[in-house]
């Protein structure tokens, strides 16, 4: 897939805005070279159009270099634990209203997997505490789409209607 459309590999495994940020640096360095090749030859500057497919073979190759990258990081044995680790550190700030080091520990543990699921309900703990009704309640929704199994189906239930009491 990445080698299709560079930044959608890393779309998928949790880098979105990186992953959107190369695909559209390619999209539009390969629009600019395809307008000068095919379809006003005339008009664009032969200069422009070398620019534009320079550009779009840089983005092609950090987009596989960033990929590659982000699998042996994904890959490494003792990132669950480290995952593990993180959460329990949030779990425990949270737990002594320490709100600061929970975020610092949640923001990291979320850059590494925004899909987990655990994650995701202390990111929702956190907001519910510190933020605003409508970042909480989007957290909360968040949490209820990576609840497949309706682990916490509960909680997110309380929290959403809480909120909307509120």
């Amino acid at each position: 897939m990445n080698v299709l459309i560079p930044g959608t590999g890393l779309i998928v495994l949790g880098q979105s805005w990186l992953g959107l940020a190369v695909a559209f640096w390619f999209a539009l360095a390969a629009q600019v070279t395809a307008c000068g090749v095919l379809i006003a030859p005339a008009r664009i500057p032969g200069i422009l159009v070398a620019a534009g497919a320079g550009l779009a073979g840089v983005a092609w190759l950090l987009a596989q270099w960033l990929l590659a990258a982000r699998i042996r990081f994904l890959r490494d044995p003792g990132l669950a634990d480290e995952l593990s680790i993180l959460r329990r550190h949030a779990e425990q700030a949270l737990e002594r209203s320490d709100y600061q080091a929970a975020r610092s520990a949640l923001l990291i543990a979320l850059s590494i997997d925004d899909s987990g699921l655990l994650t995701r309900v202390l990111w929702a703990r956190l907001l519910t505490a510190t933020a605003s009704r409508l970042r909480a309640r989007r957290a909360w929704l968040r949490a209820a789409r990576v609840d497949r199994n309706n682990e916490f189906a509960e909680e997110i239930r309380t929290a959403l209607a809480r909120l909307q009491a509120a």
